[in-house]
């Protein structure tokens, strides 16, 4: 058997979530490890790993569309093996090995270690491969990684799986329970990624909140962030998707004390109609959040906080969602994504009664973007005049660049266009005057 056959070129298509990613850039690291040639372009791989999402029905028909658009490469015979991954794969594996004829394999999230293995397997010879096993394992510590972020910065994933079993997430059914992942893993990952170069770490699991519970360890996320803020080199620590329920003055006081813990929190908040809230079974209470919201602006003057909101949601009258609306104009976050309620089948929240109509759906959507849209105009008018450090990630002509401050999160948020007339460089931090502002994004002047 020749070199070529037995370590063919591969190529990936990653969806979904920064959590996704991570996985995928695991992957590839191990997959490079092993001595297979990581390539970018489809047509010159023999093997296509799509890594699925399957969180909401727009993200499964955007996976299966993904491994429909790879099999054209190996009808055309580029490709010799066509492999699903991910959280599609692991909700339902054998359904797509079932409908696809041309998917060779399908391995779950559980088996993110093991890929290199399965291919080895898989390219010498073995008959179709479905393996779902393994989802509620220890997390195995991540050797290596291939990023797949802008120069610079990365992300950092400290936990698995959801313990929240929020009524409308099919996520503790694809990735199970929270898992922390061991702390010097975690660490050691943090300090190989500064010395790569990377200024910036996002944290993330599904809930860092939740961080070290699972281990009795509760309020283990405080030490772990001042640990990590403390590696020589590191720029900016930013903090994503804390759940409103474990908000607390130990967390305040962490970001307010620890300069290298970027002022941005994430807070899914998800509605604010109590019951809405109630049915969700997200246990938090408006009026409080508020107090919370009101707290950490005061004690650090500047954070840009971030929520998810969700419309359409079964039983949300029209008065649950003017008390929405009216919660975000108090809240006032300066950023937020909205979306409409996906039906998720097993979730609670998919036998309810009172489901809402898609028509509805879209208006209110609509409605609250709009809102939504005037709240961050307004963020973002107010910093015009600041002076900004900013990431560069890339050039979009001679002279013009564009980057992230520490209000912008990556993928998610706006930019920062930097009119330089030097050249500037991805992964280098510059420092800016705002000068110009937008709906999402703003501009200024290299200082």
């Amino acid at each position: 058997m020749t070199h070529e056959i037995d370590r063919p070129s591969i190529a990936m298509v990653g969806l979904g979530c920064a959590k996704n990613q991570v996985d995928a850039e695991t992957i590839l690291g191990q997959l490079e490890g092993a001595g297979y040639s990581i390539v970018s372009d489809l047509k010159d791989a023999r093997v296509i790993l799509i890594n699925t999402c399957g969180f909401i029905q727009d993200a499964k028909e955007e996976s299966i569309q993904a491994i429909l658009d790879a099999s054209v490469y190996k009808d055309s015979g580029s490709c010799r093996y066509l492999v699903a991954l991910g959280c599609l794969s692991q909700r339902y594996g054998e359904a797509l090995m079932a409908d696809i004829p041309e998917l060779d394999a399908a391995f779950g999230v559980g088996q993110v270690p093991r890929i290199a293995e399965h291919i080895e397997a898989l390219t010498a010879g073995r008959e179709r491969i479905l393996d779902t096993d393994g989802r509620d394992d220890p997390i195995a510590p991540y050797e290596r990684r291939i990023l797949s972020t802008s120069p610079g910065s990365a992300y950092l994933k400290i936990g698995e799986g959801c313990s929240n079993r929020c009524a409308y997430c099919a996520i503790p059914l694809i990735r199970g329970p929270f898992r922390s992942r061991e702390t010097e893993d975690i660490l050691r990952e943090a300090r190989d990624l500064t010395r790569q170069g990377v200024g910036e770490i996002n944290l993330i699991a599904q809930d860092i909140t939740r961080y070290g519970i699972d281990r009795g360890e509760k309020g283990a996320v405080i030490p772990l962030v001042r640990e990590i803020a403390a590696i020589p080199g590191l720029r900016w620590l930013r903090l994503l998707y804390a759940h409103p329920m474990r908000l607390d003055d130990d967390l305040i006081e962490t970001m307010a004390d620890t300069d290298t813990v970027v002022p941005y929190l994430d807070i899914p908040v998800q509605h604010a109609d109590p019951d809405i809230l109630e049915a969700m079974d997200r246990h938090t209470d408006p009026a409080e959040l508020l107090g919370w919201i009101e707290r950490i602006r005061e004690r650090i003057p500047g954070i840009v906080l971030r929520t998810s909101l969700i419309v359409g949601f079964p039983g949300e009258t029209e008065d649950a969602f003017s008390r929405l609306l009216e919660f975000m104009e108090k809240a006032a976050f300066d950023r937020a994504g909205v979306f409409m309620y996906s039906r998720e089948e097993d979730t609670p929240a998919a036998s309810y009664p009172d489901q809402i109509d898609e028509e509805v759906k879209a208006r209110r959507h609509q409605e609250a973007m709009l809102l939504q849209q005037r709240i961050t105009r307004r963020f973002s008018h107010s910093r015009v005049g600041s002076e900004l450090d900013v990431l560069i990630e890339g050039r979009q002509d001679s002279g013009t660049y564009w980057g992230r401050s520490y209000a912008e999160a990556p993928e998610v948020d706006g930019s920062v266009y930097v009119f330089s007339g030097r050249a500037l460089s991805p992964g280098e931090f510059v420092r800016v005057r705002v000068t110009q502002a937008y709906d999402h994004d703003i501009a200024g002047d290299l200082i």
